[in-house]
């Protein structure tokens, strides 16, 4: 059970954490892990007078070099905690992508049998507004996501 684990991380405390327990729990279990990091979409600058006189805008999404060098290092630090751990972990990084929709691609692309991430835990409006990229995956995977905080 659980012989291939994801591991979503952005940076954040939270993702620290859950990178520990994946960590662990694949310790326990003999399991390979897959540290995943997905490299939001960005837009172009947009020259509002531009558009403002009719022009036509690129339709571009682009991972801009140094988001794509950041996040490398994010990858490998993760993968530097995981050897710390003596545990062997393979890093992917998912570009062009929203968040949840790069978790649920890594983990068919990878076999999960389990998707490790975290969440900030947020409630009400805030939650409404802002969204939930946990809430997503959830809704968008058959494979079991170990949530932590």
């Amino acid at each position: 059970m659980y012989r291939r684990i994801l591991v979503a991380i952005d940076g954040s405390d939270v993702a620290a954490r859950a990178l520990q327990h994946g960590l662990a729990l694949a310790g326990v279990l003999g399991s390979t892990v897959t540290i995943v990091h997905v490299a939001g979409m960005t837009s172009p600058p947009i020259d509002v007078h531009a558009a403002a006189a009719g022009a036509r805008l690129p339709r571009l999404s682009v991972v801009p070099e140094d988001m794509q060098a950041s996040s490398n290092r994010l990858l490998e630090r993760a993968k530097e905690v995981a050897a710390t751990a003596g545990i062997e972990a393979k890093t992917l990084l998912v570009e062009y992508r929203r968040p949840a929709e790069g978790i649920v691609e890594a983990a068919i692309l990878e076999s999960a049998e389990l998707i490790v991430m975290g969440t900030n835990g947020r409630r009400g409006l805030s939650q409404m507004v802002l969204g939930s990229q946990t809430n997503t995956v959830l809704q968008h995977t058959n494979v079991p996501v170990l949530v932590t905080r």
